[in-house]
């Protein structure tokens, strides 16, 4: 039986390298960041339930003008600001120096720039343009992550994050869907831990939990 502080204060901050699919570009190159804060509620020593608010920066780049050529000589970069609401599990075992978990997380988007390039090779002159109202507002991604603790309060871990549902609203002939995904390497530090102490009861008794 445990009891005490269960709730904690965290705060993270992490690198990001992001691509987006249906882009028509290969690779994740696009150079970002993640910093946002959190809490975690304990059910004991070893599981939590987290809940982070972050911002993010992401998107997709290629290292070249134009990179690998694509059936239409088409390929789009996107540069892209979101606000995501994250509700994770993690699994922290006790006396090991790992944690991992995983969960859901709502990008709500707050800036988009992108550009087109085209095939220097082709003899198209035709101009394409991704109007706002083809994107949608938001977009749901799923995170899955493992870590190691440094400190009794800090650890750090990398993770994959990948979108499940489509910021594009409806495909078009040039692009069929627009889907992020990204890894990252994040710091993570417990501002205030909580407090759990396990309680030993002797063969016979009964255990009751105190507030």
């Amino acid at each position: 039986m445990c009891s005490g502080q269960r709730f904690s204060l965290l705060a993270e901050a992490g690198i990001v390298r992001g691509q987006i699919d249906g882009d028509k570009l290969q690779g994740f190159h696009y150079p970002g960041y993640v910093f946002g804060i959190g809490t975690n509620y304990s059910f004991n020593r070893t599981n939590d339930i987290s809940v982070k608010t972050s911002y993010y920066r992401q998107g997709s780049i290629s290292t070249k003008a134009f990179s690998a050529p694509s059936v239409d000589a088409f390929q789009i970069q996107m540069d892209m600001n979101t606000i995501g609401l994250e509700i994770s599990y993690k699994y922290d075992p006790e006396d090991q120096f790992y944690f991992l978990g995983g969960g859901i997380v709502r990008h709500q988007v707050v800036k988009v720039n992108y550009e087109i390039d085209t095939s220097p090779f082709t003899s198209s002159n035709e101009k394409f343009t991704l109007d706002s109202e083809a994107l949608s507002t938001s977009y749901f991604g799923v995170k899955i992550y493992y870590g190691i603790n440094l400190l009794e309060r800090a650890g750090a871990y990398f993770a994959l994050e990948s979108g499940f549902t489509d910021l594009l609203k409806e495909p078009n002939d040039r692009i069929k869907r627009l889907s992020p995904y990204f890894l990252s390497a994040v710091f993570t530090y417990e501002i205030i831990a909580p407090n759990i102490e396990e309680k030993k009861n002797r063969p016979g008794s009964k255990a009751r939990l105190i507030d």
